[in-house]
């Protein structure tokens, strides 16, 4: 399958990459940190690459879009969206289709502690990391009821308060 132009300046842009066929099939991660990555950049990638396994956007200009994009790839373990600022409570839905999830970050993000009862399906997940401004009280019932479909997760408030539930 051929490139067009706009897909063929991305790959040489972006990775050095001048033939569909020096396209990789799978990529240990994505590291872009207060950057200008944005949803058109996750289309290319995604669209070639079926696994990727780690994805680091923080202060990037993804939305709700790329992270449904995200979600097609396989075998991804890691998601760190801190400081995403068009990242809303409306994207879980498809991170919880995301069974390999072992870390996600979502501080600094719109979506709070409260959003997070949406996730039943992270059985693998070791890490959340999410803002709150809930009371002591409910962020225990909520944190209680999330561990018993993530018993093995640890979930920390405002980058360094870790929660037991």
């Amino acid at each position: 399958m051929k490139l067009s132009k706009k897909e063929k300046d991305f790959w040489l842009c972006k990775y050095n990459i001048k033939a569909v066929t020096k396209i990789p099939s799978e990529m240990n991660g994505v590291v872009s940190i207060d950057s200008e990555v944005d949803d058109e950049y996750l289309f290319y990638l995604t669209s070639r690459v079926p696994i990727i396994r780690k994805f680091d956007l923080e202060n990037t200009n993804i939305t709700n879009a790329g992270v449904k994009l995200i979600s097609k790839v396989q075998q991804c373990e890691s998601l760190q969206l801190i400081q995403s600022r068009y990242i809303t409570a409306e994207c879980l839905a498809d991170i919880n289709q995301m069974e390999s999830l072992r870390i996600l970050n979502l501080l600094k993000t719109s979506i709070s502690l409260k959003d997070i009862r949406v996730l039943d399906n992270l059985k693998n997940l070791e890490e959340l990391h999410i803002s709150s401004k809930e009371a002591k009280e409910h962020v225990r019932a909520i944190i209680a009821s999330f561990k018993k479909v993530s018993p093995g997760c640890r979930i920390f408030l405002n980058y360094d308060e870790f929660i037991e539930a």
